[in-house]
């Protein structure tokens, strides 16, 4: 939430959208007023086809029991999810579908001893790795 300016006129904002829908996507603002007034912007309208991109990040770093992956898709697909250790060793292997826009992926590493990690997913045409730390 942005305060009031108490100023009448244009006020500049922006807002950046971690993993908008590919496709055409809808914005609008809720005003709150400095009387107690809500109103609503005009509606607009942001096509996100074509710069929209396949990433993968994970949710927290360092990890302690479990692995949280985000992975933004622009279309179904299956994806292969693998995690080595240090050395390049596989120490975690699943197959998944991904769905078009955001997927969340919870890996538990109970096994996994403390140290650094990659993780690794691969949709069929492209690698997506990250690198995180097991507590």
């Amino acid at each position: 939430m942005i305060p009031g300016t108490g100023l009448n006129g244009r006020q500049a904002y922006s807002y950046a959208t971690l993993a908008p829908a590919t496709g055409i996507n809808f914005y609008r603002l809720r005003v709150f007023n400095t009387n107690g007034m809500v109103s609503y912007t005009k509606t607009i309208a942001f096509d996100a086809k074509g710069i929209c991109q396949n990433q993968l990040d994970i949710g927290t770093n360092p990890v302690k029991n479990e692995l949280i992956l985000n992975y933004f898709a622009v279309n179904n697909q299956p994806v292969q999810i693998t995690v080595a250790d240090m050395t390049g060793r596989i120490v975690y292997r699943s197959s998944c579908s991904a769905k078009t826009g955001k997927n969340e992926y919870h890996l538990t590493l109970p096994v996994f001893k403390p140290d650094y990690y990659i993780a690794n997913l691969f949709n069929g045409e492209e690698h997506y790795s990250v690198q995180f730390i097991r507590l």
